[in-house]
């Protein structure tokens, strides 16, 4: 007995105190924050397939989806930071005759579901339509008339292939404003040259023509 109750004296003694080891595994994934809930104001944390809400899809039930059928591009962990601090992202995304396009999209919250909205930019006017008069604004690939191809049908593109050379929007500012641009381009055989440029209305299409020198 007396072997018991020493035994059982030392087990509970402090210098037999053992302190709680806890285990976690090494597969387990870590929750990283993304940004605070739009709902609730909770932490954001990524998940496989989207971005959850801390309390849960029983409290407010935030989730922001990586992948949308309309849209190409995941939202990746640095978008959706992004889009929880009330930015645009900039996104390619299907229309729905199967072009391709490249747009803004920002957070739209239904109260029940949340959608990515695409936000309309104002397009700002590089100058007046020489033919008509209207604006003319810059395009994916060209710079236009609002009259459309229905209209005057202005347009210049800005990969002059012709010319070998790229139209910036400052250049075809100037040349809206009827003046003449200088770009560089190499000739064939490695040497860069400095060629002025000037617009001309063929009555058909607008073209960049070199202008002479004297």
């Amino acid at each position: 007995m007396e072997f018991v109750r020493s035994t059982v004296e030392y087990e509970n003694s402090p210098a037999r105190q053992r302190t709680p080891v806890h285990h976690e595994s090494a597969k387990a994934p870590k929750r990283n924050i993304v940004g605070k809930c739009p709902r609730c104001g909770g932490n954001v944390y990524e998940g496989e397939k989207g971005y959850f809400c801390e309390t849960g899809r029983d409290n407010c039930g935030f989730v922001l989806w990586k992948q949308d059928r309309f849209i190409k591009d995941n939202i990746t962990p640095d978008r959706a930071a992004r889009l929880l601090s009330g930015e645009t992202v900039s996104l390619k995304a299907v229309s729905k005759d199967g072009k391709t396009y490249t747009a803004d999209y920002a957070i739209e919250d239904t109260g029940k579901y949340v959608n990515l909205k695409r936000v309309k930019t104002e397009k700002v006017s590089l100058g007046k339509c020489p033919r008509c008069g209207r604006n003319i604004y810059e395009g994916k690939s060209s710079y236009y008339c609002e009259s459309g191809k229905e209209g005057c049908g202005f347009t210049v593109w800005k990969e002059d292939r012709f010319n070998g050379i790229t139209v910036t929007t400052a250049n075809m500012a100037a040349l809206l404003e009827g003046r003449i641009i200088t770009k560089s381009k190499k000739k064939l055989n490695g040497e860069t040259v400095s060629v002025k440029y000037e617009m001309v209305d063929t009555g058909k299409y607008i073209n960049l023509r070199a202008v002479k020198e004297g």
